[in-house]
C-alpha cells in the first residue's frame, strides 16, 4: 500500500510475490543473457540492482551494479528515476535486473515491490508506468560470478 503522509511517501510492501505465470511485467532472465547485454559498448540500455546485503556488495557486485537492499532504498531509487524518466521518456524503456544470492527471495520480492509501487503511483494504469521493463536473474549472484568471472569487481583487500 503506498500513501502520501506528511508529504512522504510511505510504502508498506506487499507480501505477494510475483510469478512469471501470474504477471507479464517481471520475468527470470539466466545469466548469460545478462552477460551479453555487459558486452554491448552501450550500456545505458539496463540498470543493474544487487539486492544483497551492503556487505556482500562491497565484497564484490557485477560491474555498474547499483546496491539495494531494503524497501527504503527502493523508494529512493524510484523517486530519483522516476522523475528523470518524466523528462527522459526514452530511458523509460531501460531493463531493470535485480539480483541476489537468492533470486527467488529478495530480488524477486523487491523487484515485484517495484513494479506494485509503479502500478499504485500510477493508478493502475499500465500507459503510464515509468519502469515497463524489470527482470529478476534467475541465477545466483555466486553462479553468475563463477560463470562470468571478468563481468565482476572484487574487493582487494591491500596492506601497507
Amino acid at each position: 500500500m503506498c500513501r502520501l503522509k506528511d508529504r512522504r511517501v510511505t510504502f508498506k510492501a506487499p507480501t505477494y510475490f510475483c510469478t512469471k505465470e501470474e504477471s507479464r511485467d517481471l520475468h527470470l532472465v539466466r545469466s548469460h543473457y545478462v552477460s551479453a547485454a555487459l558486452d554491448v559498448e552501450e550500456d545505458a540500455n539496463h540498470v543493474l540492482i544487487d539486492c544483497r546485503s551492503a556487505a556482500g556488495y562491497h565484497r564484490s557486485h557485477i560491474f555498474g551494479a547499483i546496491n539495494i537492499g531494503t524497501i527504503e532504498q527502493l523508494l529512493d531509487f524510484y523517486i530519483q528515476h522516476s522523475s528523470y524518466a518524466d523528462k527522459h521518456p526514452e530511458d523509460a524503456a531501460k531493463v531493470i535486473v535485480f539480483y541476489s544470492e537468492y533470486p527467488r527471495e529478495n530480488a524477486r520480492y523487491l523487484a515485484s515491490c517495484l513494479h506494485a509501487l509503479d502500478l499504485m503511483i500510477h493508478e493502475y494504469d499500465a500507459s503510464k508506468l515509468v519502469f515497463t521493463n524489470i527482470v529478476v536473474l534467475m541465477d545466483a549472484f555466486s553462479v553468475f560470478q563463477a560463470k562470468h568471472p571478468r563481468k565482476c569487481k572484487e574487493y582487494v583487500e591491500t596492506y601497507i
